[in-house]
């Protein structure tokens, strides 16, 4: 997975993720998808 993790872009992901990954419940759909 080729990510700028300085992008402001990736940043504003992680912001808006961050809940999901922080209750484990998007674990797994992360890792099929990526």
């Amino acid at each position: 997975m080729a990510v700028d993790y300085k992008s402001p872009a990736y940043e504003e992901v992680i912001r808006t993720f961050q809940p999901y990954f922080n209750s484990g419940k998007a674990t797994k759909c992360y890792s099929s998808k990526w």
